[in-house]
């Protein structure tokens, strides 16, 4: 690949004083959930609820505020609340001169709407935007967090190539950094490249890392999703009866967060819809008619419609 590219001095500086605010407490009197990200994405509702009630206690556009309007980004994505994200995104997507690591969460997360909404040409402006702003700042300083976010843009804009080699990349520079699993994101983000490209088997690798590590790191929601994700590659696989478990396990994982306010009902029929399509293809239409009537298309997702309305055509006809 492509040497990456030089970032000057003073970004360098603005990049480490941001980081070390993200890592520490807001003031010494601060909850523990807004100590670093961790703690906070590991229950994000409390941590939304926390951060509202410091942010008028910050002077606006400081380091501190940043760091706490880029947790506050992050665990509104946590919990899959798009409309509530859309509208705080808007807020902050025009800060040119905000500290690069905020902005690269703002970039990224208005790409990912801009994208579900349909809106191919401003979200590849934004994602573009985003990859080239998220290799400076991992220039300076590796996360691989910020790199699975480069992974999953290439994805977005079909640029499976480019993501292929970063992902190889990223595994020269992380084989030594300790277990596949340390880095859940990042695991996750390559085995969506390989399940796009329909290595079922290597994404089935990657999710099973990525699982495991959120399992370890007690992000529940996270690890919900890995079972989903887990899921997917099984049913990729032709593996039925395994994916229908694992996406029994994610809902399973998901319902007690859907009751505390951690999660959406979108996002949770959206794994649900997943299940009833593996009925489907396993020719368990009973369970798959029972569990589609369960859900309100009011609260199906508009990226996912079409996989709903797709349902309903495939039970009439069986």
């Amino acid at each position: 690949m492509k040497k990456l590219w030089y970032i000057r001095t003073i970004t360098f500086s603005i990049f480490i004083c941001f980081a070390a605010q993200t890592n520490a407490a807001v003031n010494d009197g601060s909850p523990y959930l807004l100590d670093n990200k961790v703690s906070c994405l590991a229950e994000p509702s409390l941590c939304l609820s926390q951060i509202d009630a410091n942010i008028p206690t910050i002077k606006k556009y400081s380091t501190q505020w940043y760091s706490l309007i880029n947790l506050k980004l992050l665990a509104i994505w946590e919990v899959r609340n798009t409309k509530k994200l859309k509208e705080e995104i808007h807020k902050y997507v025009d800060l040119n001169d905000a500290p690069p690591v905020f902005l690269t969460t703002v970039y990224t997360l208005h790409a990912k709407m801009l994208f579900s909404d349909g809106d191919v040409a401003q979200g590849t402006l934004y994602a573009n935007k985003s990859v080239e702003l998220i290799k400076k700042v991992n220039e300076v300083s590796f996360d691989a967090d910020r790199s699975a976010e480069i992974i999953i843009l290439y994805n977005q804009l079909n640029q499976y190539e480019n993501a292929i080699e970063f992902i190889t990349w990223i595994n020269k520079r992380i084989a030594r950094m300790g277990p596949n699993h340390y880095f859940p994101k990042l695991q996750t983000a390559i085995a969506h490249t390989y399940i796009s490209i329909a290595d079922y088997d290597l994404a089935l690798k990657h999710y099973q890392y990525a699982l495991t590590g959120f399992i370890e790191t007690k992000y529940l929601l996270e690890a919900a999703e890995g079972h989903h994700n887990v899921a997917r590659a099984l049913q990729g696989k032709k593996d039925y009866i395994a994916a229908i478990l694992a996406f029994k396990k994610a809902l399973k994982w998901m319902n007690p967060a859907l009751k505390v306010g951690d999660y959406t009902i979108e996002a949770k029929n959206y794994t649900q819809l997943r299940l009833i399509e593996t009925l489907q293809q396993n020719r368990q239409y009973l369970q798959a008619k029972l569990l589609l009537k369960e859900i309100n298309p009011e609260y199906v997702n508009k990226s996912t419609l079409a996989l709903y309305q797709q349902l309903k055509r495939n039970q009439l006809s069986h």
